[in-house]
């Protein structure tokens, strides 16, 4: 009976998870991003085992894609590229050490996740662009755009879901001091992050986030830090896929992959400080982060001013040139005009054969 209500847990949860992201999704009428259904399915089975969980998985995905109004065959395709992934996932994290009970705390178990999840989403992605593309016939641009997308969004999933899942289930109890001081501070990552991903020009204040994985980590440890940067991972996808911020735009693969980018830049600097605060002392090697984000933010924004003033200068180039030719027809037709006008003064009578 316990067995059965987890196994009904994990199909709820995850999809919900799914369907969440693809509300987002179908506000900007593309991809998701990222994939946090997958994280959750992958911790899943490492805590309830494989047996339990990918049953559970297979269902839920074919709910999602048929909720969505995916041919039958190409839900029962993506369904069986879910499975396959997550057992793959599962399997392969199993052979990490201590991947089961808290995530990846030293380097052996970061290089081990990395590894995997590079591997391991290219199942995703091949069944899912198969299934969308050549069964359910779905427009598409540029397969290998597409391709790269789903696997960086499913590699992405297991990197920034679950180790958190994880980290929450081996957590020991905290005080009521501390979840309220972890809750003030997530807030802040939130209303930070929205600032950023709420306007087109956002793309200036993009290393201002960097710190703040800083100060998790130093505060509130690996678990800390891993949420804080699921928070800032979900509100990026949020307000991308919502038509704002500086990863928005008209070119929406190309716009995904350079969010992609970000999201991984992001949750490899969280991974970084984990491992340097197990290390040892974060003094001297957060002045160093500090002073090498600064820097390149500082360059980031001045190379973003330099390109915006670059377009600018572009833009007024081309509309000048383009009242300079309306300018030339105007004239060529004012005269056109005016010699018509000269011709009937000049003749009083001007006929058909004239």
């Amino acid at each position: 009976m316990k067995k059965l209500f987890t196994w009904i847990v994990v199909v709820l949860v995850h999809l919900a998870v799914a369907k969440g992201t693809l509300v987002l999704a179908t506000l900007s009428g593309g991809p998701a991003p990222l994939w946090p259904a997958l994280g959750f399915g992958v911790a899943s089975a490492l805590l309830f085992g494989r047996a339990l969980t990918i049953p559970a998985v297979f269902l839920s995905a074919i709910l999602t894609s048929l909720s969505i109004a995916v041919p039958v065959k190409a839900a029962l395709t993506i369904a069986c590229g879910s499975s396959l992934e997550t057992f793959a996932f599962a399997t392969l994290l199993l052979r990490v050490p201590a991947s089961r009970s808290s995530g990846h705390e030293g380097l052996q178990q970061f290089l081990g996740y990395a590894v995997v999840a590079a591997v391991g989403a290219t199942i995703g992605a091949t069944f899912g662009t198969f299934a969308m593309y050549r069964l359910a016939r779905a427009p598409i641009i540029d397969w290998s755009a597409s391709w790269s997308l789903w696997w960086a969004g499913d590699a992405l999933g297991v990197l920034a879901v679950t180790p958190v899942v994880l980290s929450l289930a081996a957590a020991q109890r905290r005080s009521v001091g501390w979840l309220a001081k972890a809750a003030a501070f997530l807030a802040v990552v939130v209303l930070c992050t929205w600032f950023v991903f709420s306007r087109r020009l956002g793309a200036s204040y993009l290393f201002g986030l960097l710190p703040l994985l800083l100060l998790a980590v130093s505060f509130f440890g690996a678990l800390g830090s891993r949420i804080a940067t699921l928070v800032i991972c979900v509100v990026a996808v949020s307000g991308t896929q919502r038509g704002s911020g500086p990863f928005a735009g008209p070119l929406l693969v190309e716009n995904f992959l350079h969010l992609q980018i970000f999201l991984g830049a992001i949750v490899f600097s969280s991974h970084a400080l984990v491992l340097l605060r197990r290390e040892g002392s974060m003094r001297l090697p957060g002045m160093v982060l500090l002073f090498g984000w600064a820097a390149a933010g500082l360059l980031f924004h001045s190379l973003q001013k330099d390109g915006e003033r670059f377009d600018a200068e572009h833009f007024d180039g081309l509309l000048a040139n383009a009242q300079h030719d309306i300018r030339q027809r105007m004239t060529a037709y004012e005269e056109g005009l005016r010699a018509g006008v000269a011709l009937f003064a000049a003749h009083p009578r001007v006929d058909d054969e004239a």
